[in-house]
């Protein structure tokens, strides 16, 4: 009847709005295990393989020939991969290696996957890696030293091992030993470990070890480029194809309309070619399709999410995905990211401290108290009335709010000289607080124009 069939319909755009929730990158897991192996390779078929096939077909041949060669001296067995977020990148390597470990005839390996990000220092991949090939435990110290003697005398016949370094940028230290001695091992001979790398970061390699690299380790390298408008439409479909190969109880329902779907790859493709934001674009896309439809069930047509709600969703947001995020954050966060800003600019790096962020936040209030009353207000946006000087207790919660909104990203490791990276755009921040009068004259700062709107 009517009733079981809107009901179906519920169904139907529950799963729609599961199955267009961007997945996590299959680089958060720390795979070293079968059972997290596994879990890799499920989220990797549903996450962007779909217009990688060049990319998955280079990697697959580099993995194959790495594998085949035992000798370093002849290069080939590093590969770094770089390209902006959202593009499939570690995706793609996991399916490349679940295919190769399928192949008949083919030569088996090992594998540890390491997401830098997630590593309290960048010596701690020292222990992950000795940990995974010996089962013994050991601090970063010791087992770099293990690590190299092993390398050096390492028996021909030993176990291949293939390393997944990922957030390759959190592996920077002082002196880029830990990048270095990973691309430098798998050169040495008889080396038994491939390492791929993986980073938003184009020039990394060149930029941060560019006459070692250079002169001693043999790269080879693969570029992701931004999704396309093609390409981000048959991601969308893709995943509107899941849902409607259940949705056979309630056919000839339709959750997205073909022109909508083009409209929210147009959109994207014109900003970073992001994956990820082009399905969170399409999910708000469906919350809107369903508050003007009314409870239990009425009100569904087909297709449920029209072009309309799609330029709702990309008005909303401003054109820029990062504005929904930024109408979250309160005063103090927003001039907590610009003093980030400030600082990558001046450093003219990757990634800052909490301790200098700091130190920028305060060169910010004393400069621009008096214009606007920022500092009265707390990171939940409450005004208290109390004038003095932000506490720093006050700011490093405003800084775990900003990582909780995916703007900025943080090392695991505790106190002020944790690292931060900027995890948007300078440019999309200028967009999202243009037409924020206090925050113009504090964004001029960092030398963004507000010329253009």
């Amino acid at each position: 009847g009517e009733l079981s069939r809107a009901a179906a319909i519920q169904n139907v755009i529950e799963l729609a709005a599961a199955v267009l929730q961007p997945i996590a990158p299959t680089s958060e897991l720390q795979i070293s295990d079968a059972s997290a192996w596994e879990r890799a390779c499920e989220e990797s078929k549903l996450h962007f393989m779909v217009a990688r096939n060049a990319e998955l077909a280079r990697i697959k041949i580099f993995l194959r020939s790495a594998l085949r060669r035992r000798d370093g001296a002849q290069g080939g067995r590093s590969l770094y991969i770089a390209g902006v977020p959202g593009t499939g990148k570690t995706s793609t390597v996991i399916q490349a290696l679940d295919a190769l470990r399928s192949e008949e005839g083919g030569r088996q390996f090992k594998f540890l996957g390491i997401n830098a990000r997630k590593l309290s220092k960048p010596q701690r991949a020292y222990t992950l890696l000795w940990e995974a090939m010996t089962g013994k435990k050991c601090a970063p110290n010791r087992a770099v030293s293990l690590l190299q003697k092993h390398f050096r005398n390492t028996p021909a016949t030993k176990d291949t091992w293939v390393i997944l370094l990922d957030e390759l940028d959190f592996l920077r230290s002082k002196k880029q030993e830990v990048l270095y001695n990973f691309f430098e091992w798998p050169n040495q001979k008889n080396s038994n470990i491939v390492v791929i790398g993986i980073a938003n970061t184009i020039d990394l390699v060149e930029r941060y070890l560019p006459g070692k690299i250079n002169s001693r380790v043999s790269i080879d390298r693969i570029m992701f480029l931004p999704y396309s408008t093609k390409q981000l439409q048959e991601i969308i479909s893709r995943r509107v194809d899941i849902v409607s190969n259940h949705a056979r109880a309630c056919t000839p329902f339709c959750v997205f309309d073909e022109e909508a779907k083009r409209l929210a790859a147009k959109k994207i493709s014109g900003i970073s070619g992001d994956a990820r934001r082009a399905l969170n674009l399409c999910r708000r896309a469906l919350e809107l399709a369903m508050e003007r439809c009314e409870p239990g069930g009425k009100g569904y047509t087909s297709p449920l999410v029209r072009m309309q709600e799609v330029e709702a969703a990309i008005k909303e947001h401003g054109a820029v995905p990062i504005d929904f995020a930024m109408r979250s954050l309160s005063l103090v966060q927003h001039v907590l990211l610009c003093a980030v800003i400030d600082d990558l600019r001046i450093l003219r790096a990757d990634e800052t401290t909490v301790k200098s962020v700091l130190e920028h936040y305060y060169l910010l209030f004393r400069t621009y108290h008096r214009k606007f009353p920022f500092h009265s207000v707390d990171v939940s946006g409450r005004r208290e009335g109390d004038e003095s000087v932000p506490s720093e207790e006050m700011l490093l919660v405003a800084l775990k709010g900003l990582k909780q909104h995916g703007v900025i990203s943080m090392s695991r490791d505790e106190g002020i000289h944790r690292r931060i990276q900027l995890e948007v755009a300078a440019e999309d921040v200028m967009l999202s607080l243009r037409d924020h009068e206090p925050m113009r004259s504090i964004l001029s700062r960092v030398n963004l124009n507000f010329s253009a709107s």
